[in-house]
């Protein structure tokens, strides 16, 4: 009996709270941030972004007890489909960091990170605006 509990709840961790939330990228056909970078800021995120972006958010697990996190910003995903949906990023200071899709608060990736990919995609946005 101890072995089956034991398996159920391996089980409940690698497959139903380790998971990968973020669509796959041949997906995505853009991304709007919409962000608290000394000041608010809105902008597209450049395709060459987007790989750095996920991984600055995965991977990432169910966090059934959140805390009151500092709110960073928002994106939404628009998809190729012509659907979207939008994920509410957090900036925590101890690792890892957090975000929020629909009714659903994950921990996952870093915030420093996400910080750090978030200001490169707004300056690059900078350059390539007439």
């Amino acid at each position: 009996m101890v072995g089956f509990c034991l398996a159920m709840c391996l089980f409940t961790y690698f497959f139903i709270l380790t998971r990968w939330p973020l669509p796959r990228l041949v997906t995505v056909a853009s991304i709007k941030a919409n962000v608290y970078l000394n000041g608010e800021k809105e902008f597209d995120i450049a395709p060459e972004y987007w790989p750095e972006l996920w991984d600055a958010l995965e991977p990432a697990s169910i966090d059934l007890n959140p805390s009151k996190w500092v709110v960073l910003g928002s994106l939404k995903i628009k998809f190729k489909g012509d659907s979207d949906f939008g994920i509410l990023l957090f900036c925590v200071s101890e690792t890892p960091g957090a975000f929020k899709i629909g009714s659903w608060y994950y921990r996952g990736g870093n915030s420093t990170n996400l910080t750090k990919v978030l200001k490169n995609a707004y300056q690059a946005n900078l350059v390539t605006k007439p």
